[in-house]
């Protein structure tokens, strides 16, 4: 290479760099800022999770039909969530031309109806205040399912200011990385994958542990929680997933509001919707112009938490 093409790519690797150094600046500034929000969010959170408790030390039992109003009142705002969750399935649909699974906190087993079982003897003046404070509960539930959807309209936003910049090949290219392959290619082993596909399907949803320790359906404990977060305060920052839950969010939340919330996916056999969706990007390789869809290396974002616990669980 001559003396001033070696140069000039000198100077095209500089102003790069340049440009990636500022587009990172930038992308930690937005990320102080989200969690700067986040932590927000979360004293919020306890707060309510607070009033909830002090209740709880007041209040005793309800009668038959102040039950049943507090339930409809439940059965009310759960529908409210219920239409917010559709509008947000309609909207991601209208942008991506496909529904997007939708994932709002399940607290009224937090608050609610641990209130209703609790209360015994209380006075009338007690049990209207009890009522006004479980009705300002769901509202407060309500307005946080609207706060998630403002978010997902946002970073569905972002997503689609980013996908501007790439370009039909990219994207098919991308696209084709991440699914199946509609034609199964030559060197694939045909006959293994016919065998093997009734195989899986007759595997039943909940299998019999038989493991002699019983690895696989033995609950966390408080230490394994313990654990996982020590591992995290060893290691570097890592960018967010979907879920939005960073090093700093996880590592503030109580330990037992975890070791309580893992166990629950454990015994229900699921996970926060959140938790199953992975973000997508595409990293430039070394030495490469960025022309190719090929010179890109496709990696994936997933939560925090799903990968302390099959790193924890393995």
């Amino acid at each position: 290479m001559s003396p001033a093409a070696t140069s000039t790519l000198k100077k095209m690797l500089k102003k790069d760099l340049q440009e990636l150094v500022h587009q990172l600046e930038a992308d930690a500034k937005r990320k102080d800022q989200e969690l700067a929000a986040t932590k927000s969010q979360l004293d919020k959170y306890q707060q309510s999770f607070e009033q909830s408790e002090n209740i709880l030390q007041m209040t005793q039992d309800l009668s038959d039909s102040q039950v049943s109003e507090l339930q409809a009142h439940m059965r009310a705002q759960e529908f409210k969530a219920q239409a917010l969750a559709a509008e947000l399935r309609v909207e991601h649909r209208a942008c991506y031309g496909k529904e997007q699974a939708v994932f709002f906190p399940d607290c009224h087993d937090f608050t609610t109806m641990r209130l209703i079982k609790n209360m015994a003897g209380a006075s009338t003046s007690e049990r209207e205040a009890q009522i006004a404070e479980c009705q300002a509960q769901n509202e407060y539930l309500t307005a946080q399912m609207a706060q998630c959807l403002e978010e997902n309209s946002r970073l569905m936003s972002e997503n689609d200011t980013l996908n501007k910049g790439v370009s039909v090949e990219m994207m098919t290219e991308f696209t084709a990385r991440v699914n199946v392959p509609e034609v199964i290619p030559d060197d694939f082993d045909e006959v293994a994958l016919l065998h093997a596909a009734p195989e899986a399907d007759s595997i039943p949803p909940v299998t019999v542990d038989y493991s002699q320790a019983q690895y696989f359906s033995r609950l966390f404990d408080l230490e394994e929680v313990i654990e996982i977060k020590d591992t995290i305060r060893s290691r570097s920052p890592s960018a967010c997933g979907w879920d939005r839950t960073s090093y700093d969010l996880f590592l503030a939340l109580p330990n037992d509001l975890f070791l309580g919330f893992f166990n629950r996916c454990l015994e229900t056999r699921a996970a926060p919707r959140l938790w199953l969706v992975a973000v997508l990007i595409g990293i430039l390789k070394p030495e490469k112009d960025g022309l190719d869809p090929a010179d890109y290396r496709s990696i994936d974002w997933i939560g925090i938490l799903p990968v302390k616990n099959v790193h924890t669980a393995t």
